[in-house]
């Protein structure tokens, strides 16, 4: 495995190549900043287990210009800061949103129904958006997070619910962040991961139930190249190109076979060969070497896209589909990014999630979304999608109770691509 700071940068530059229609980040000048202190005194600081030598890993792009999560989109501009519409937390004077109904709203919320400069954040080079908590990653390597607090998953040693980022502690050389439904991680730079937040299903891979509001080591994983998080579970890529994950598995979401719980990872038997997981609340998808996609886990609408609405304890093929460059995860079903620019939708459609007119409940099979043939990326919230074209511009569709389409229309339903207006094209050379 790679024991330097510059061996995983280069490995991250290698993805861009490899996938060249994916924005993917290369930072060269990564600065490991010093530890932040937390707001209280933490009693269970994240360790830090010494890798053991593995495999070169796949080709990952981490870090991308577009992210998309819960009832949010947001873009990354090459200067760190960050363009935002949909829900946000309430500031003080803001009115709140009435479009979400409990446990979804735990927390105060307003509507940007275009984008606005969220001037409380800088030097972002990734973010990651749940429902109702939110985590960006830093040029320097440390993560901040901002929104309902009430399981510790902004990290910053307390359960107070914060609508300004504040530092999770003792991270400073992340190399990726992720969000979960109630749980946050850190992909370290020498292939470890830690977790923060809720655990009520194991889902921080520590070997217990116990909610974390610092950072805390997963255990058994130091060779992970990527990691996803679900509703209640969290999967890791591996250098080698196989996966673990751990958490809740009550739909089969790991792909071992069976539906139990684990406190602590277990390894997905048949996929190998793996160059990027994506996770939803419960299933699980893996984009494959050769272009293909295996998916596992609940599949009630037709999400696993192999022609059928079975789930499946094992991975499963995605019907007639090759080419893929990228997935795209909502809450009930899947998105895929094709090298030539296509992409293609399956699974819940009622709120015009697959993009092609149609406000479908159940598509078992990929169908394309409709005039969208010149996508560099793509991303999906709970019933939303978005993608970034060759122009800069982004366009997204499906489910907009809260403006997360970004167009500035009020329907709530969006069933074909509208290009998000007032939106500075992300003058992004790619990430920075």
């Amino acid at each position: 495995m790679m024991s330097s700071r510059n061996a995983f940068i280069r490995l991250a530059c290698v993805a861009v190549a490899a996938f060249a229609l994916v924005l993917a980040a290369c930072d060269p000048t990564l600065d490991l900043g010093a530890t932040p202190s937390p707001s209280t005194s933490p009693t269970t600081p994240a360790a830090s287990p010494s890798p053991s030598p593995s495999p070169s890993p796949p080709p990952i792009p981490l870090g991308h210009v577009l992210s998309v999560g819960g009832y949010s989109s947001a873009v990354r501009h090459s200067d760190g800061t960050v363009s935002w519409w949909g829900a946000t937390p309430a500031l003080p004077g803001d009115p709140p949103s009435l479009n979400w109904m409990p446990p979804y709203q735990p927390i105060p919320t307003t509507d940007w129904p275009t984008p606005q400069t969220k001037t409380d954040i800088a030097d972002v080079v990734e973010v990651a958006i749940a429902p109702v908590h939110y985590c960006a990653r830093h040029s320097d390597g440390t993560v901040s997070c901002w929104g309902y607090n009430g399981s510790g998953q902004l990290g910053d040693g307390t359960v107070t619910t914060s609508t300004s980022p504040v530092v999770a502690y003792g991270i400073d050389d992340a190399v990726q962040v992720a969000v979960g439904e109630w749980h946050s991680c850190a992909l370290h730079v020498d292939g470890t991961v830690s977790c923060w937040g809720y655990n009520g299903s194991g889902q921080l891979g520590d070997g217990t139930t116990t909610d974390r509001t610092v950072p805390t080591s997963v255990t058994k994983i130091d060779d992970a190249v990527q990691v996803a998080l679900g509703g209640n579970h969290s999967c890791a890529l591996h250098a080698d190109g196989t996966v673990s994950c751990w958490g809740e598995n009550n739909t089969g979401q790991f792909g071992d076979g069976t539906t139990t719980t684990s406190l602590i990872p277990v390894p997905s038997p048949e996929l190998a060969g793996v160059v990027q997981i994506a996770t939803s609340l419960y299933h699980t998808c893996a984009l494959l070497q050769d272009g293909s996609i295996k998916c596992m886990g609940l599949n009630t609408n037709g999400q696993l896209g192999d022609g059928t609405t079975t789930n499946s304890l094992a991975p499963v093929r995605v019907s007639g589909l090759t080419g893929v460059a990228w997935i795209a995860m909502a809450f009930s079903a899947t998105c895929a990014l094709k090298t030539g620019g296509n992409v293609l939708c399956w699974g819940l459609g009622d709120h015009g999630l697959l993009g092609n007119g149609t406000t479908t409940v159940t598509q078992a099979t990929p169908v394309q979304v409709t005039g969208l043939g010149d996508a560099v990326e793509i991303a999906a919230g709970y019933g939303h999608a978005c993608a970034l074209r060759t122009d800069g511009t982004v366009v997204c569709w499906g489910e907009n109770s809260t403006g997360c389409i970004g167009s500035g229309h009020s329907a709530m339903t969006i069933s074909l691509p509208e290009t998000v207006v007032g939106l500075v094209a992300p003058d992004d050379d790619g990430p920075p």
